[in-house]
């Protein structure tokens, strides 16, 4: 396989991992009952700590680039979203990672836009 191919994969599945544990930790660890004004920041700091941590233990394997800035939109994005209350925690799982693949997919087309295909020159 393609080593482009191989950290592009890698760069999603970080993507994933980011964005479930910015769903799931908001939930785990926050009581709903609270106000939603108090819930969305501290959802949101807590999802932002996870994916930094994520992300540096991630960036030996995904692009450190690829790992830590679609990783900071998917924690402010996700880790407000659990906070209604509603659904389970296999539903905030499902709904993150979704939302991570997402963002991932967005920055690559926003780089392929900005900077087209990036050759290999290694392959002649």
């Amino acid at each position: 396989m393609d080593e482009r191919m191989t950290l592009r994969m890698t760069d999603y599945l970080a993507a994933m991992l980011i964005g479930v544990l910015s769903a799931l930790l908001p939930k785990l660890l926050l009581p709903h009952h609270w106000p939603m004004l108090i819930l969305m920041p501290l959802g949101m700091a807590i999802a932002m700590l996870s994916a930094f941590l994520a992300a540096n233990l991630l960036s030996r394997y995904a692009g450190p680039f690829e790992a830590a800035m679609p990783g900071m939109v998917i924690s402010m994005s996700v880790g407000m979203m659990p906070m209604h209350g509603t659904g389970g925690y296999l539903d905030a799982a499902f709904f993150g990672a979704g939302a991570g693949a997402t963002i991932q997919a967005g920055f690559h087309l926003y780089d392929l836009y900005l900077h087209g295909e990036v050759k290999n020159e290694r392959a002649n």
